[in-house]
Formats: C-alpha cells, structure tokens, sequence
C-alpha cells in the first residue's frame, strides 16, 4: 500500500508547537507535528533540498505558511517587468519587489540561497524593515516568473511595488540625528556655569551665545515638528499630544530670551530647550518604528481595478482594467479570476465560487443567461465569455476593496485628560506670577510661572505613552497579532461584543476531509491519477485534496493525462485504455447515490471522500475562553443556514445570535442596527469589509488572504482565533499601566508645582527633575509591560 507518510516524533496531545513555523497550536494525536498543512509542505521541501540551516538562523519561532503555496497564480506581471528592466546598452539589470512573508534572519538567508541557484542571477538584497527586495542579473538570462514560483512555494510572496505614502519617518530621523548634536553641545556649554563658572570668565559671554544659538537651532529643526503639528490641530479643533510639548517648548525658550536680555541667569533653560526637543523626537521616532513594522509585515498593495479582457470593436480582445468596462460591454475572465462588475453569462455553462463574496463554501453553477454577481470566482478550467451590466465605479467589488481611511487623531482619553491638565497649569502658573508680583518680587513670579510650565508639563507622556504602546504591541507580536491602527485602543477600550464571520474565520477556508484514510489507501497509480485530475481544478474539493497531496510528499501528477472537466459535476481524466473520474458519486458511477466525491477507475469506484466544514485550530476553545470574559458573541456569515447553526451547536453557541445567509450590506446593518462602538468585527473575506466600516475595531486572519489583513485595524497569524483573545489581555495589561502611569503624573506634578510656585526651584533643579520624572515613567511602563510574561500567559497555557 502507498501510505501518505506520517511523523513518529512523540508529542503530547494538548498544546504543542509547530515543527516548521514554532507556531504554538493544539495537536489532536501524536501525528499533529504542523499548524498547519502548508507548514508540513514547506518543512517537507526545506529537507528534501538540504536547506536544514534556515531552522538553526530561524530560532524557533516564524510565521505560519497557510495554503498559499498550493495555489495556482500567474506572474505575466513579472515577465512584463523583467522585459521593462533590460535594456540594450546594458550586460545587467535590476529591479525592486515587494517581499511579504519574511518573519527572521533565517528567511533571508533562505530566499538568497535560492536566488543563487536560479541561473543568471548577480546579488539579492532584501530590506527586512520595509519588505522589500532589490535583484539584480545578467540580462537575457534570468527566469523571474520561476524564481517567484519558487518563492510563492516556500512561503514567500512577491508583488509589484505600491506607491509609496511619506509616513514622516524620514523627517523625524534627521531631525532627530541634528538635534541630539545640539543638545550635546548646548549642554556642554551650559555645564561650566552649574560648576560655578564665574560671570567674569573670559569665554562666559560666548559659551551663553553658543548656548542660545543651540537652543534656537533645536527650536528650528525640532522643536517646530511638534509646534507645527499642535497649531494644526488647534486649528482643526483638536488638543494633541504635542501640545503641551509645544507650549512647553515656547514658553522655556520665550522665558530664556527674556532672561538673557534682562541678565537673569536664573531664568536661563536654553539647555533645556535643546535637551527636551532631543527626547521629545526620539520618543515620536520610536512610536513612528512600531506602526511602520506593523505596516510593512505584509505586502500591501493599493487595490485597483483587476485587467480583464474585453472585446474591441475590431472584435479581437484585448487586456484593461475593469474600470474601463462599460454596460454592454463583453469581456472574459480566465480560471480563478474574479467577475468584477454584475455580468450576464454568454458561455453555455460557468462554475463560480461565491465565498469571497458572501462566504458561501458550495460553488454555484450558472447557465448561460443568468446573472453572474460582482466578485464571484471563476472555477472553471477554460474562459468564460460575460457581458457587464454595470461600471466599475458601481460595482460590488469596488466597494467591497475600498480601503476605509483611518481617523489619524490620537487617543481621545488623553485628548480629555490634557485638556484639563493643561487648564490646571496654566491657570496655577499665573496665579503663581500674580501672586509674587503683588507681593513685589517679578523675577521671582517669573521664575515660578516658567518652572511651573517646564516641570509640571505632561512631557514623560510624550516618551512613556508610545513606549507603553510599542510593549503592548510587541508582546502581542510575540503571539502573532499584528496591531496596525494608531486609534486602535481607544475605539478597543469600549468593545465588549465581538462579530465572527464563519468561512475562513471560525471554519477553515478550504473543505477538510473528513475520512483522510481513504487517501492514505490509494496505490501509487491511483495517488498519480488523483493527483492530474485535481492539479489544475480549482474546485474546493480539488483544492483540499491538492493540499493534502502535496504536503504528504506523493504529489506527483501522472503524465500525458487528458483532463476534461464537467461543470457542477467532476473532472475526467483518460490515458491509453484507462478513464479516471473523480466527482459527485451519482455522476461517476451513473447512479443514485449519497452525497459523497467519488474516485474511480474505469467505472470501478476506488475510494469515496466524506468533506466537511471543519473549525479551525482551537476554535471551540477560545470561543469558550472569550464567552468566559462575559464578552457578547455573534456569528455573521453568508453561508447556507443549516451550516451555521451546526458549527454553533458544536460548543452550544445561542443561536439567537447566529445568523446565516448574509450578504455583505446585512451583514453592515445589522451592526449599525446596535451599537457598533462595542463590537469587534472579525472576518477574512471581502464580504465583510462593509460590517469592517461599521464596526469600532476590525481583525483578519492574515494567512490565506492579504485584502482584509491590510485593511483591518489588526491582524494575526495562525490556525486559528487566539489573537482576539491575546488582544483583550493586553488591553487589561495596558490599561493597567496607564493607570500607574497617570497616578505617578498626577503625584509628581502637585509636589513639584507646588515647589515650583514657592520659587525654589532653580534651573539645575527644574533640568534635572523634567528627565528625571520621564525616567521614572519609563520605567514604570517597562516594570508593568517589558517582561515576556506580562501577555499571552494564559494563551500559552492553553
């Protein structure tokens, strides 16, 4: 017998980690070694090509590979870009890629080795932080379409590179560099006088100049960073974070100018100045990093029109973008790809996938005639001849990728808070001023109003807040889920429901067979026969059979195979004397049957396949887990009803709030119906980008799928929903820091302010205490969220 061959490796059945990505999941036997069926392919090719250094450079831990890398895709693209990049009058050429998929150092020294074993090739240089990769090679003799293929079946992914959008990066790095040079030299000018420098010093005079000069030069490269950024808030009726940072700033070096001309040493915070505008921008720079780690782990592409091709009045066809297409219109798509606007059918028959549209898992047949909806799937083998019915711009599909944009205001409870804060200051610095003025000493209510400002400005805030973010996104990078939106933890500090798509979501994406030893069964002819008859199907059944195949290690189509396949129905497949039919057991046998894939030989069935619609890793689990936290949940999907109610009974789910038969504008409604600032929306398909719309929060498997995890406000990896759940832990571990955070600001700020009305503090005191309270919140954000245990303890527990 040809057994599909199983690993020995005891684990113990529970929680257990992936061999391949270190993914932890939970196994059901000894045998579960993979999270899933593309990490048991990729470990697979990975020995059988001698590549075993990746797992030493990976460090146990990587990303998942998911079912991408059993997929069929067409890189004409690439072809048209290698042609573009070789010119004549050079022996070499180069061309810059977007990479998405790379998770360590392991991966790069993966896809340069493989690139130095394509023919042709000269050097490969990868951008981790940015994703992007830069090739070059020898003209005329470099295959990119196979080197992409290659990749795609390791994990990789390549595409075209999307315009860039200027995230500010760059600026606040230079900005940032000059500063920090600044600061050191204003310090080291201003140190001598805290040593007791007399005012009668040779070079006090021009250490004070250079000392000014620095400051104004801080104020100017800067300072006005977070000065700009405040009054165009203001201007839009907006408190930001930067302005108390501005106020703090202006005031410092307006009180400095003013102490300088008048003499008054003692109100001298040049070094200050310069000081504070350096931490101020390392502290953005470090919150700028985060969400632009987060942005680049994934390919994102802007989603446009896809080509098609439609026919010319000289009646040949020829390929455009779908914008193009007007009502009338006739145009083809080939298999796999998608209908992008309502169409009518001129084929005689059309087998489409509706999953990615309103998650039904069953393909529909469609005769010719009938109306084809906007997104749905050709499944089919050849082309399909439509006519459109509608524009683009009109479409399903085009609103259905529409990329919501996302409200760039920072965290409206801190908006609040240095609302007040700010009131409170400013108020108790002038009543300061005013008061040692009527008692007849202005120098010294000045001193007192500047202190005031300086040392009670919420400036650690600056620095601790985004720090307390990057922790609590880094240790949730740490149970891979990604956290892309910068308003993310506001809008996530109210949800306490959470929506679920099925298809793809709670369910896998593709059928899961439900008796896999029937296929372990089969003799080496007939794994070869299987094999040809579904390599080039794009049936679910066929894909999930694809799947197995491949990653078992038997994939091996049998050659000279003639396949024909029969819509709604199966596929043939003849060799010599020898027919081979693999489809709906009435159709193969010619016979009433059960609702079973059939497999046979010559009219002889072989083995009978049983599919189901399965959860993903650790669902019923985690669904227990988050119904524990007394969290509300729902089930929205597309799919057929009866299926819905049976994947909600396996763990007892209320079926009052399960819904089935959905389409993507229900699915919208009936969140807008509540109130969708409580509720999480987590989906996979473009079927639920418009309830993405209206929900507070949305999430997205970011395996099989890319559209949804580049629009959704997080994203995670794995087999399963373990992020959400990772989520509501590190929004408990957050909120708990910021409440220490605020309570240490408010203590610090009454004892200083008052020591600061009273007028003892000096410049050196008011220098040292401003760094000082930033590094007691610092410290305080990395007690409560630097350690590896803070998140994820209970996730890992299981």
């Amino acid at each position: 017998m040809y057994r599909l061959e199983s690993s020995t490796e005891h684990v113990h059945r529970g929680v257990t980690h992936c061999r391949h990505c270190g993914l932890s999941f939970r196994a059901h036997s000894e045998e579960d070694v993979f999270c899933c069926s593309g990490c048991e392919y990729v470990y697979r090719l990975i020995k059988d090509e001698g590549l075993d250094r990746f797992y030493k450079l990976q460090g146990g831990k990587g990303q998942p590979v998911g079912s991408g890398v059993f997929s069929k895709r067409s890189y004409e693209w690439l072809k048209d870009l290698i042609r573009l990049s070789e010119t004549e009058d050079s022996r070499s050429s180069e061309l810059e890629l977007s990479l998405s998929g790379l998770s360590c150092v392991g991966c790069v020294w993966l896809i340069e080795t493989l690139f130095k074993k394509s023919p042709g090739t000269i050097s490969c240089r990868i951008d981790v932080q940015r994703g992007l990769m830069r090739l070059s090679w020898q003209r005329g003799s470099f295959d990119g379409a196979e080197f992409a293929r290659k990749l795609q079946s390791y994990g990789y992914e390549l595409a075209p590179v999307g315009r860039k959008k200027d995230r500010g990066l760059g600026s606040i790095v230079w900005r940032m560099g000059v500063c920090g040079a600044f600061a050191l030299n204003s310090m080291l000018y201003t140190l001598p006088g805290y040593l007791g420098m007399n005012e009668t010093f040779a070079f006090s005079v021009h250490f004070e100049w250079l000392s000014f000069l620095f400051a104004t030069l801080s104020m100017a490269f800067g300072g006005s960073y977070f000065i700009g950024r405040a009054f165009q808030a203001a201007r839009n009726g907006v408190v930001h974070l930067d302005l108390p940072i501005a106020i703090g700033l202006l005031s410092a070096y307006g009180i400095s100018l003013y102490g300088w001309a008048v003499g008054d040493g003692r109100l001298l915070y040049f070094d200050f100045v310069s000081t504070f505008v350096f931490l101020m921008l390392a502290g953005r720079w470090a919150q700028v990093v985060a969400v632009e780690k987060n942005r680049n782990r994934l390919s994102r592409l802007e989603v446009s029109a896809p080509e098609v091709e439609i026919l010319g009045a000289d009646g040949s066809f020829v390929l455009k973008e779908a914008d193009a297409l007007r009502p009338g219109d006739e145009y083809r798509i080939c298999a796999g790809d998608w209908a992008p606007v309502e169409s009518t059918l001129q084929s005689e028959k059309a087998q489409m996938g509706m999953e990615w549209i309103n998650g039904e898992s069953e393909p529909r047949v469609f005769m010719k005639g009938a109306e084809i909806p906007s997104g749905a799937r050709q499944l089919g083998s050849g082309l399909i001849d439509l006519t459109a019915r509608e524009m683009w711009s009109e479409s399903l599909l085009k609103r259905l990728t529409d990329r919501k944009e996302e409200n760039q205001d920072a965290d409206k409870v801190v908006h609040v808070w240095i609302s007040r804060y700010l009131i409170t200051v400013v108020l108790l610095s002038v009543i300061g001023f005013l008061g040692w003025s009527f008692a007849g000493d202005v120098q010294t209510g000045i001193r007192a109003f500047v202190a005031t400002l300086v040392i009670s400005c919420p400036c650690a805030l600056g620095i601790a807040l985004p720090l307390a973010d990057e922790l609590v996104v880094a240790a949730l990078r740490r149970n891979s889920v990604f956290v892309r939106s910068r308003t993310f933890w506001n809008r996530f500090s109210k949800v306490d429901s959470i929506a679920f798509d099925k298809t793809g979501t709670l369910t896998r994406l593709n059928l899961t067979l439900a008796n896999p030893e029937e296929l372990s069964s089969l003799d080496p002819e007939s794994i070869h026969a299987l094999s040809g008859l579904v390599a080039d199907s794009r049936h679910p059944v066929s894909a999930t059979l694809r799947e197995l195949l491949m990653a078992s290690g038997n994939w091996k189509p049998m050659e000279n195979l003639e396949i024909r396949e029969e819509i709604g129905k199966g596929v043939d497949g003849f060799r010599e004397d020898d027919a081979w039919r693999l489809g709906k057991e009435d159709w193969v046998l010619g016979v009433s049957g059960e609702s079973r894939t059939c497999f046979a030989k010559n009219g002889r069935p072989i083995a009978y396949f049983v599919f189901e619609d399965a959860p993903r890793n650790g669902v019923l689990e985690e669904v227990e887990a988050l119904r524990s936290r007394g969290l509300n949940l729902n089930m929205l999907s597309g799919d057929a009803r009866p299926r819905v109610e049976r994947l909600a009974r396996w763990r007892d789910w209320d079926l009052k709030s399960v819904f089935g038969e959905m389409s993507p504008e229900m699915k919208s409604d009936w969140l807008e119906r509540r109130d969708p600032s409580r509720f999480l929306m987590i989906g996979d398909g473009a079927n639920d980008s418009l309830a993405f719309a209206s929900a507070a929060c949305s999430g997205a498997p970011a395996i099989d799928q890319s559209l949804l995890s580049s629009q959704a406000d997080f994203y995670y990896l794995g087999d399963g929903i373990q992020g959400a759940r990772a989520l509501f832990e590190a929004r408990d571990a957050r909120k708990k820091a910021l409440r220490w955070l605020l309570s240490f600001a408010i203590g610090y700020n009454v004892i200083a302010g008052a020591f600061a009305l009273s007028g003892w503090v000096t410049p050196l005191i008011a220098a040292v205490m401003m760094p000082a309270s930033s590094i007691v919140s610092l410290a305080i954000v990395w007690l409560l969220l630097g350690r590896d245990d803070v998140h994820g303890r209970e996730s890992r527990a299981g």
